[in-house]
C-alpha cells in the first residue's frame, strides 16, 4: 500500500501544479496548435466514436457490468465495485475542476457566474475532458486491476481506444489539448484514491447491500 499511497500523493501534487498552470495560461499556444491543426467537426464516424464514451454510455457499461455479475455469477467481484466508485468520484472530481477553473469549450464566450451557478452548468466549461477521464479510468482498470495477465491485448487496445477518444474531442473541437492532459491526471487521481481507500468503501457498501444476496462483494 506504501506504493500506492506514494503514487496517489505524486498524482495529486501533478493534478494541482496542471490545474495552476491552466490558470495561468501556459498551454495557451500548445492549445492554439493543436486547435488549429485538427478539425474534423463534421466527420460521422468521429461524432459516433466519441459518443461512446458519453457519460450515458458509460452509465449503461456500468449498469450493464454491475447488474450482469449480480444476476449471473450472485456476486459482484470487488474490483468491478471499485472501477464503478472510481468512475463516480472522477466524474465529481471533474465537475468541481470545471466549475473552479471556469475555462469555457473552444469558440465559446468566458462566463461570469458564481461557484453555484458553475457547478450546475459544469458541461459548458472544458477544463477537464469528462471523456478522457472516463475513458483513462477504464484503461487504467484493465491495465492494473483487473485480472487480464490472460488477455495483454486488451491492456494495449483499451489505452488505443482512450486515444482514439481524445483524438476524437480534439477533432470535434469541444476541448483543448490542456484539458485531455487534464483528464487523463484526474483519472490515474480517482484511481488511485479509490484503491487506497478500499477499506473505507468496501466497510461502508457491505453496510449497505449485506442483506442483498446476489449484491455481495465476491
Amino acid at each position: 500500500m506504501k506504493k500506492e499511497r506514494l503514487e496517489l500523493l505524486i498524482t495529486t501534487i501533478i493534478l494541482a501544479l496542471v490545474i495552476v498552470l491552466e490558470e495561468l495560461k501556459i498551454f495557451s499556444t500548445i492549445n492554439n496548435f493543436f486547435l488549429s491543426q485538427i478539425n474534423l467537426k463534421n466527420s460521422l464516424i468521429i461524432r459516433i466514436t466519441t459518443d461512446t464514451a458519453s457519460f450515458e454510455a458509460f452509465i449503461a457499461y456500468m449498469a450493464i457490468l454491475y447488474f450482469g455479475f449480480a444476476i449471473k455469477r450472485k456476486s459482484i467481484p470487488k474490483n468491478v465495485i471499485s472501477f464503478i466508485i472510481a468512475i463516480i468520484i472522477s466524474m465529481i472530481a471533474t465537475l468541481f475542476i470545471k466549475a473552479f477553473t471556469m475555462v469555457p469549450r473552444p469558440y465559446e464566450i468566458q462566463p461570469h457566474y458564481s461557484i453555484i451557478t458553475s457547478i450546475i452548468n459544469a458541461d459548458y466549461f472544458s477544463f477537464p475532458s469528462g471523456h478522457t477521464v472516463r475513458v483513462s479510468v477504464l484503461a487504467y482498470y484493465i491495465t492494473y486491476v483487473f485480472d487480464s495477465t490472460k488477455k495483454s491485448k486488451l491492456k494495449y487496445l483499451s489505452w488505443i481506444y482512450a486515444l482514439i477518444i481524445m483524438y476524437t474531442r480534439l477533432a470535434l473541437q469541444v476541448h483543448y489539448f490542456s484539458d485531455l492532459l487534464a483528464g487523463i491526471i484526474v483519472a490515474l487521481w480517482s484511481s488511485l484514491l479509490i484503491i487506497n481507500l478500499e477499506n473505507v468503501w468496501v466497510k461502508i457498501y457491505n453496510k449497505l447491500f449485506y442483506k442483498i444476496k446476489i449484491l455481495n462483494i465476491k
